[in-house]
């Protein structure tokens, strides 16, 4: 239960879940759920990691690539298109933003904000793993045990429970 006073506490949320049309495609991933289980208790701060960086919407799509053992955020078509040190740096901007975040609710499968994503190879080949996103794999090096969840698990109780009471502890450690 929310008391009066307890804080407010902020949390970066994939933009794209709270229904901003920033996707690849100009959609959005608007996630029902989201506005009940924010109400009072979490400030949500929409990111899009993706769009702040400069790319377009709509824009061609991006995956990551592991490259010489190194896993990149690269275009899709253009390989060219590197965006790994841009992704880096908007989460060090991210992370050094006041009021600072104590947790990231994630798109998942997103090349930028996923916990799990889907690596390939340069020539387009699945890989057999599964990696973060730069955006939030730099986040997590910017800001070591913030507490992430992905917005495929917003309706598993335990899963949200968790997550609250993990940014709660997060909140409070880091921000006496």
């Amino acid at each position: 239960m929310v008391k009066s006073t307890d804080p407010v506490i902020p949390v970066a949320v994939s933009a794209c879940i709270l229904g901003w049309k920033v996707r690849y495609d100009g959609s959005a991933k608007r996630q029902p759920a989201i506005a009940g289980r924010l109400a009072g208790r979490l400030l949500p701060l929409p990111v899009c990691p993706e769009v702040a960086i400069g790319l377009g919407v709509p824009r061609p799509p991006i995956e990551l690539v592991e490259v010489d053992g190194r896993v990149k955020a690269l275009g899709v078509e253009d390989r060219t298109c590197d965006v790994t040190i841009s992704l880096t740096q908007y989460a060090r901007h991210v992370a050094g933003q006041r009021p600072p975040i104590a947790g990231m609710i994630c798109k998942s499968r997103s090349p930028s904000c996923g916990l799990e994503v889907l690596l390939h190879d340069f020539r387009g080949g699945e890989l057999p793993k599964r990696v973060e996103g730069r955006f939030v794999h730099a986040l997590m090096v910017f800001l070591p045990g913030l507490p992430l969840m992905e917005e495929k698990d917003l309706d598993d109780d335990l899963k949200w429970h968790e997550f609250i009471e993990a940014v709660s502890a997060y909140w409070s450690e880091n921000h006496r």
